[in-house]
This record gives structure tokens, sequence and C-alpha cells, in this order.
């Protein structure tokens, strides 16, 4: 009993050690999990339709890693127009410029609640943006010329810009510095800034401005976005430096935009779709459209879990927590930085949409949607040219093997039926050589017969039963047999052998 005693005390020292490293490994991994650190980013994009005309509006949730698409069930929704996200409560904010109202619900559309009722005479609400941390919403009224605040928790309403504005419309905030930043499009237009009191107010942008609509931030590189309805995208830093045009295109309205970790979504006045650019416009100018948009307005894009801050700064042709390398994107393009996807679309032979994975066996081109042809039993085509590397089945032809033989019936000619083709053609041959012979033993026997006859002369020509002859025999078409003819036409068709390679096939 006394040796089994300490056996058991250090078995019981040893467990209870064991037991306190999986705590910790479990404590460790729990805030991990807590913070959706545990699965890959999600892309998702929030836009407001004003629907057509005399219907009501609505919003949209377009998962991008999934592409699944929905509206939200709202009711009495007129004419939505600006949008953004509580990420930490889970609702989502929008004004709408018909109702003159700002409103909030549940992202599944549920728990629609109203948080401020305006002025109807005059108001018209354009702009929002959030901080969830200090529990506060922004909002502009290009109707009253105001950009007024919201508490989150008690609806209080207050005013903290009343002069100097005119038709105020998009405003984004910088929740790591507490800063306002707004776009005025009256008759004066510019870009101006202040903290969340209003105060140290200041104007960024006086010049080179048309009618500025949307604006939005980066607040890792701190930089601001906005668009002109004059038809282009600009960007400075949030000291207003560093100013320069991201795209150009006359007659387009570009409306509202927003940043999401290196890229562009924006919005164009009357299109119904809406549109990726990178933050410096050099890749992915791209038209994404989703099922049941119609005239989008408002866009705000966001990753449900996992914050933007906490978002590896990748650089371009990489993507994700870990900074993967980007699939094979189509022409040269890379891939959006939180998912990975290609949304240009995959250069050929590899299959949407990460572009990352070879097209599946049969298929092959962009986007794998082309299917191998007629490659040999077993085998499958080139995932990128759809070449099939072991030939073609029988009575195939072609790179791609999709061209039917001249002389294919049913996947190909048999053996049999090849060589009855090639033994019809020598009888042809054989016998159109004998009609020659069989003609040139008539006319020899013809021309002796005549010779034999008295020659009648009539104005000098000589006559035979066969018509008119020269009067040299060497100029005579009909060469007297024994003498050295002519070249054959049909000579080709003797040449068996060479005619037999055209049909030669591995599989006999």
């Amino acid at each position: 009993m006394s040796d089994i005693k300490p056996w058991f005390d250090a078995t019981l020292k040893q467990s209870r050690a064991m037991i306190l490293q999986y705590m910790i490994v479990v404590c460790g991994l729990l805030p991990w999990i807590a913070t959706g650190q545990a699965e890959s980013p999600q892309l998702v994009v929030l836009l407001t339709d004003l629907g057509k005309t005399g219907e009501l509006g609505f919003l949209h949730k377009i998962n991008l890693h999934d592409w699944d698409t929905g509206a939200l069930n709202i009711a009495n929704m007129l004419r939505p127009t600006a949008i953004d996200v509580d990420r930490t409560r889970h609702h989502v904010y929008w004004t709408d410029v018909r109702t003159y109202q700002i409103r909030r619900a549940d992202l599944d559309g549920g728990n629609n609640q109203l948080m401020a009722s305006l002025n109807t005479s005059a108001s018209n609400p354009e702009g929002i943006t959030l901080d969830s941390q200090t529990r506060q919403v922004f909002y502009t009224d290009a109707g009253a010329d105001i950009v007024a605040r919201i508490e989150m928790d008690s609806l209080q309403s207050t005013v903290i810009v009343s002069t100097g504005l005119d038709k105020p419309m998009g405003i984004v905030a910088d929740t790591n510095y507490k800063k306002l930043y707004w776009v005025n499009r009256g008759n004066s237009p510019k870009i101006e800034t202040s903290d969340y009191n209003g105060a140290a107010r200041a104007t960024l942008v006086s010049s080179g401005l048309a009618q500025p609509n949307g604006i939005t931030i980066d607040q890792k590189g701190g930089r601001l976005f906005w668009t002109d309805s004059a038809g282009y995208i600009e960007s400075m830093f949030t000291n207003g430096t560093q100013r320069k045009r991201l795209r150009s295109e006359s007659g387009r309205l570009f409306f509202y935009i927003s940043h999401f970790n290196g890229f562009l979504y924006y919005t164009v006045r009357k299109e119904r779709s809406f549109f990726q650019l990178h933050e410096d416009g050099l890749y992915m100018n791209i038209k994404l459209t989703a099922s049941g948009v119609y005239l989008p307005l408002g866009i705000h894009v966001y990753s449900p879990n996992v914050n933007a801050t906490e978002l590896a700064t990748c650089p371009d042709g990489r993507y994700g927590p870990a900074c993967t390398e980007c699939g094979q994107c189509s022409k040269g393009e890379i891939c959006e930085k939180t998912i990975g996807q290609c949304f240009v679309g995959c250069a050929a032979g590899y299959k949407p949409r990460t572009c990352s994975q070879e097209c599946d066996p049969g298929f092959f081109g962009e986007n794998c949607k082309s299917p191998c042809s007629k490659c040999r039993t077993g085998t499958s085509c080139d995932h990128v040219t759809g070449k099939c590397p072991d030939g073609c089945q029988t009575g195939w032809e072609g790179d791609l093997c999709n061209v039917e033989s001249e002389s294919g019936h049913e996947g190909g000619l048999s053996m049999g039926t090849s060589f009855l083709t090639t033994g019809l053609i020598i009888g042809i041959a054989a016998g159109g050589a004998l009609v020659v012979v069989i003609v040139v033993v008539v006319v020899a026997v013809c021309v002796v017969k005549k010779r034999r006859r008295p020659k009648v002369k009539e104005e000098g020509e000589v006559y035979t039963d066969i018509g008119p002859l020269d009067k040299t025999l060497d100029e005579n078409a009909y060469t007297p047999l024994g003498a050295s003819r002519p070249t054959n036409p049909y000579a080709e068709i003797y040449t068996v052998p060479e005619q037999c390679a055209q049909y030669t096939n591995p599989s006999w």
C-alpha cells in the first residue's frame, strides 16, 4: 500500500498539470474565436434602392463571399437614400428623403425603429455616418442646410453645424480621431471638416468641384474619397493635401461611395448596378450586378465578422488574414483583398471565384465554362487551352478535337469502311483508264481503215470518219498506242499508301 501512494500522488500531480495546460490553451482560443477570427472574413454590400417609379423603395443585403442576395423586409420605405451599419449592435441605419425620416432596423430587416422625424416642409436628409463606439449618428440635411447628431440610445438630436452650409450631401466619420467630413453641393461646392461637436471647422477643398455627392474614408491610410456628378472620383489626405483624380468619365452621375480594405464601391445615378474600383484607380474598375437591384443609390461595404481595423494591410495581389497570393484573375487584374475573389473573372483554366483552383476534369477556358471535346476515352483536355493530350476519338480532328472528320460517321469510320471507300476510288480510277484505252484502240482501228480507203480531196483538206484531222500525224491529239502519254489527271488516286495515311489513327 505504501508503494502505491507515491505513484498515485505523482500521477495526480501530472494530471493536474495537463488539465491546467489545456485550460490555458482553451482560454487563449476563446477571445480569438469570439472576435470571429476562427472563420474566413466575409464581405457584405448594403444598398438603398429607389425602386420603380410609383413603387416603394427597399434595401439590399448582398453577401459577396457567396453572392447571396436579398431585399430586407422593411415596410413603408419610400425613397431610401444614405445607409450605414452599426456592427456592434447589428443594426442598419438609413435616411429617407420622401418620408423625411432617419430609421434603423436589424440586419435581417426586423425591429424597424424611427430614430428621427424631421421637418417635412424643409428637410432633405441626404447623408449619414455612424460611430458605434460613442453610440452616435451624424447626418446632413440638404433642405435645412444643417449637420446634426443623434444619440443612438436616447434618440436625443442636436444640430452641430447650422451656418455657411449649402446643400450638404455625403458625410463620413473618422472614428479614430473623432472627426467629421462632408461635401456641400450647392452654388459654392466645397468639402469641410469639424469635430463631433461642430468645433474646429475648416474648409479642405473649395475649387475644382462641380456637384460632389458622396464621401468615404480609409482610416488606416488617412485618405478621403469623394464622387462628383460631373463624372469623376477624387481623393486626398484628411489634411487636404495630395489631391488626385482616380476616375474620370464625362456624363456619368457618380453618386454615393464606400471604401473597404483597399477598394472603392460606388453607385451611378440611374444605373442598375454598383461598381468596384481599386483605391488608386489602377485595377478592377468593374460593374457588379445582383438580382433584384433596380436603381441603387446609397452604399456601404463592410465585413460582418472582422473589423476593418483588424484586417491585414495586404499589398496588391494578396488577400486575407495571411495575405495569401491572389489566384489567376482575368486580364492581369488583382483579387479583392478581404475574401480573395476575382470579380473580373478568372483567367483561362481556373475556377471562380478565387481563381486559385484549376478547372474540374472535362472543362477548360475562362471561368471553366467550356466543356472538353472529343478527347480519347479516359482522358481530359488541358484546363487552359482545351487541347487533348492523347489525341482525339476516332472520327474527330482539330486542335480541340471538335471537328468531325469529313469521312466521319457515328464517331468516325471503321477500318472496313475506310478500306471499302479506298477500294471504290481505285475501281473508279481503273474504269476510267480502261475507257481511255478502248477509245484509243477504236480510234486507231478507224484510222487504219480510213488510210486504206481512197482519199477525196476537197479544197486541200483531208477528211476521216471522225472529222477533220490535222495533216501532220505528230500534231494529232490521239497519239497511237505505244507512244509517250500525257500526265494522267487521276494518277494521285493510285498512290494508295498516301491515301491511307490520311485515315491513320493510333486506336486502330
